[in-house]
């Protein structure tokens, strides 16, 4: 997780460094982290029970600037 920070901040901290331009780019807030949690089940319901069926992703949110293609 701390690369999704490291990405982020990278990100907004690009106005600061040598001269490159992102298209689009704003000054932004860095959001906190989230976490979306779901369990492959063929009946569509979640059992707490079982918890070692879930699975999850973490993610941040960046602005729609902030493209695969910035290196």
């Amino acid at each position: 997780m701390p690369l999704l920070y490291d990405v982020a901040y990278t990100i907004k901290m690009s106005k600061r460094g040598p001269p490159r331009e992102i298209e689009g780019y704003f000054d932004f807030v860095v959001p906190p982290l989230e976490g979306f949690w779901w369990q492959d089940r063929a009946d569509g319901e979640i059992d707490y029970a079982r918890k070692n069926d879930f699975n999850f992703i973490s993610c941040i949110r960046l602005p729609d600037s902030a493209t695969r293609d910035l290196e």
